[in-house]
């Protein structure tokens, strides 16, 4: 959740993200904090030596790594504000889908609207008849609207059992569906369900059924601009996002961060989500239930942000973006080599210390019985 590397996120060091990703930055991280250890035990300065040369050749990186690829999208990110403990009940549904109604009204001409993780709590068959003439508008507005929402199918395997997912849907402006591949352990699924569902009352939470999709997914499309789709915290895995937006224009994340409470929570998942802009050189579409929206741009920085604990929606324009980062290209591996190469080079010195010292005491042996 927290590598060493967002540190730097609002730093010139930030220009190694789309190199190296966040973990190269912590790599840094140590080689900064090692050296300077180095260097005031032995207090000698070429300790300094490897992390200084990092911090030279920062100065040589390019600013930007990919190019926009075609007109900018308006965008509308609404922010429902839903209370966490009113989502799930009943009674509460058809007021929840009226009031998100109500804050899309207005932005019917935008190029895309995006509700949050779970927006729709409840199966499209349940809310259809009170959603279908919002979509007909949005259609003959030409606005796509994606939202999230929990889904069901029958399972490929074995069609008597219904798998359910959570999931972002195209409601409006075509059709598509992206499923979680990153699932809360309690909260999404139970691990070893079999042995443990029923044994106390904890492990029999609501919506902790979930299922991972069984097969490749195509990307969702706004004005055929393909999207890198990520569901809460998926966006933390930098591997995930970066084979995602491998052939994608924007990443579009959506959250429901109400869980978090007034903790630190939402504010570490936007600077996540900002670094997975500046890794992958994409703009970042955030829709979150409570906070933090946020339309973070291809070099990680928030270009605008809502208030928490509001019932509003965030209009801007982000640009899809075509290129790729050296990190995006190649992933972790330069990185998991150097690290390689680094133990490599520890193992190799232990073993020519050791063997220097044992001929240093052969040696001595020998000295002290010529002596005698």
């Amino acid at each position: 959740w927290l590598y060493l590397g967002y540190a730097w996120l609002d730093t010139p060091l930030r220009l190694w993200a789309p190199v190296s990703g966040v973990w190269g930055l912590s790599l840094l991280t140590l080689l900064l904090a090692a050296g300077g250890a180095e260097a005031l035990c032995r207090r000698h300065w070429w300790p300094l030596l490897p992390s200084a040369a990092l911090l030279l050749c920062t100065a040589l990186l390019p600013h930007s790594w990919t190019d926009p690829a075609g007109a900018p999208l308006k965008v509308a990110l609404v922010q429902p504000n839903t209370p966490q403990l009113a989502k799930w009940s009943q009674g509460h549904l058809e007021q929840i889908i009226d009031r998100e109604i109500e804050l899309t009204l207005p932005y019917a001409q935008n190029d895309l609207i995006v509700w949050p993780e779970t927006a729709i709590p409840a199966f499209y068959s349940q809310v259809a008849p009170l959603l279908m003439p919002l979509q007909d508008y949005l259609d003959e507005h030409g606005s796509t609207l994606i939202s999230g929402l929990p889904t069901r199918s029958a399972d490929p395997d074995d069609p008597q059992r219904t798998r359910y997912y959570n999931s972002l849907a195209l409601l409006s402006g075509g059709s598509g569906v992206y499923h979680k591949r990153r699932l809360v352990p309690f909260g999404e699924y139970v691990p070893l369900e079999q042995q443990l569902r029923g044994l106390i009352a904890f492990f029999d939470l609501p919506m902790s059924a979930f299922s991972l999709p069984s097969r490749q997914q195509s990307p969702l499309r706004v004005k055929q601009q393909p999207l890198a789709s990520a569901i809460c915290y998926e966006i933390a895995y930098p591997e995930l996002v970066r084979q995602s937006a491998l052939d994608a224009a924007l990443i579009l994340t959506v959250s429901n961060d109400t869980w978090f409470g007034r903790s630190i929570g939402p504010d570490q998942h936007l600077q996540i989500a900002r670094m997975r802009a500046a890794e992958n050189g994409r703009w970042v579409i955030r829709a979150t239930n409570n906070g933090l929206t946020a339309l973070i741009d291809a070099s990680g920085k928030v270009r605008a942000q809502l208030p928490v604990d509001q019932a509003l929606v965030l209009e801007g324009e982000v640009e899809p973006m075509q290129g790729q980062t050296p990190y995006q290209r190649l992933g972790v591996w330069p990185l998991l080599g150097l690290d390689l190469l680094l133990l490599l080079t520890l193992l190799l010195s232990r073993h020519f210390g050791i063997a220097v010292t044992a001929a240093r005491k052969h040696h001595g042996a020998a000295a002290a019985r010529l002596d005698h």
